[in-house]
């Protein structure tokens, strides 16, 4: 038997990356439901909120702009990109390089 899907199927890497204006980050959500997209500085500090609410089933992508959440540029240098679906979640690295 096959193991059972998750309710997150993939979280691609974000292309470009590295990036330099901005970068588009790509999911699959197998069902509707809460989805929270962050990204995390490499000191685990909370840069930008890209998704905090209802999601539908299906492959998204949004963009990263390389700003924060007040709409100021982030610093060059790494970043980590967080998505929360039900109970699980996965992190993917990306590299800002102004």
């Amino acid at each position: 038997a096959e193991p059972p899907v998750g309710p997150v199927n993939h979280l691609s890497a974000a292309v470009p990356n590295p990036f330099n204006p901005s970068t588009t980050i790509r999911y699959s959500i197998e069902r509707m439901g809460h989805a929270e997209l962050t990204v995390y500085d490499v000191a685990g500090r909370k840069v930008r909120t890209l998704i905090n609410g209802f999601v539908t089933e299906g492959d998204h992508e949004v963009t990263w702009n390389g700003q924060d959440d007040r709409g100021m540029p982030a610093a060059s240098g790494v970043y980590f990109y967080r998505l929360a679906f039900a109970d699980r979640v996965l992190t993917k690295q990306l590299t800002l390089a102004r």
